[in-house]
């Protein structure tokens, strides 16, 4: 997975200082603001594409002394950066394509740019497309927000292209600044929602699909004796997370038992999540809360009958611990 990651990573390098000679050199023929807005944005693409290959390496790297939870969230730290760039060029565009309705300028060779413009649309899109699924599969911020970036670089080209094709067919300048400000408009948007993205994983936010995941999976291999588990916290750092969790268990089990409970639970639930991780338990005796929902055969200190297993839900699974001693 981490080589797979790697190599993405140099692709995607290469990719961008292509397409972004090309976009250029359509800008160098044409003056078109709409097609600049475009050669802008590759211009974050290049330097958000080399930033994404660095901080891969950083992340790959295990977990040390100086860092004992490792160095994944290093890639939260490049989408952090990449978001940061697209938004500053969306005001960047925007503030060029202002300044175009005070000045003239004539368009040239629309045919020719408008052809360079469109292969470079389908090589962003394509290849966009593909980081961002390897991204999800592999849970990494950083490929996720350079498939979303690239995706966003595309729909700037099929702009670009619009913005070419009407001034061609119409002959009305104006359509190529107007254009270009709604691109940059596009920009800023998607700039704040892979910052806001970023923030979170860095920032250790609630992530209800994973903790609906981790719900499934204590459904399906809860054992007898782990009566209640709540107050779960999630920290993500690249693709590997780790896990806080309160688990509650018969007050009258030996360490070692409840060790070997919440050790076979950790390696069944890890097998099937979806990145590798580790578990934080902390341990709370049952105090005899949980009669109606614990299945431990003959207990001692049961106070009522087992009525029916709990089923676990994010709700419950958050909950604040309920051990009081």
């Amino acid at each position: 997975m981490k080589n797979t990651k790697a190599k993405l990573a140099r692709f995607n390098v290469a990719i961008a200082f292509v397409l972004f000679a090309i976009k250029y050199y359509a800008y160098f023929i044409t003056h078109s603001k709409a097609i600049l807005s475009d050669s802008l944005e590759s211009i974050v693409n290049v330097l958000a594409a080399m930033v994404t290959l660095i901080v891969i390496y950083i992340a790959n790297k295990p977990a040390d002394a100086d860092h004992p939870y490792g160095h994944g969230k290093a890639e939260s730290l490049a989408s952090s950066f990449e978001g940061g760039a697209i938004l500053f060029a969306g005001i960047w565009i925007i503030v060029e394509s202002i300044g175009s309705f005070f000045s003239t300028h004539r368009l040239h060779e629309l045919g020719q740019g408008l052809a360079l413009i469109i292969f470079c649309g389908v090589v962003n899109g394509g290849f966009g497309f593909i980081l961002l699924k390897k991204g999800k599969s592999m849970h990494s911020n950083s490929l996720i927000s350079g498939g979303q970036h690239l995706i966003t670089d595309s729909m700037t080209t099929l702009g670009s292209m619009i913005a070419v094709f009407l001034v061609k067919v119409t002959g009305i300048e104006i359509f190529d600044p107007i254009i270009a400000c709604c691109l940059g408009a596009y920009f800023f948007y998607n700039g704040v929602k892979i910052l806001n993205l970023s923030f979170s994983v860095l920032l250790d936010a609630q992530s209800d699909p994973l903790l609906e995941n981790l719900a499934q999976l204590f459904n399906k291999h809860r054992k007898p004796g782990l009566i209640d588990i709540h107050f779960i916290r999630i920290m993500r750092a690249g693709d590997f997370h780790h896990i806080d969790l309160h688990v509650a268990v018969p007050e009258f089990w030996s360490i070692e038992q409840c060790y070997k409970e919440v050790d076979d639970l950790e390696k069944e639930v890890i097998k099937e999540y979806p990145v590798n991780g580790e578990f934080h338990f902390v341990l709370e005796p049952c105090g005899k809360r949980f009669c109606q929902n614990c299945e431990v055969q003959n207990c001692e200190i049961r106070e009522e009958e087992f009525v029916e297993k709990k089923v676990y839900t994010l709700q419950n699974l958050v909950q604040d611990s309920i051990y009081k001693p």
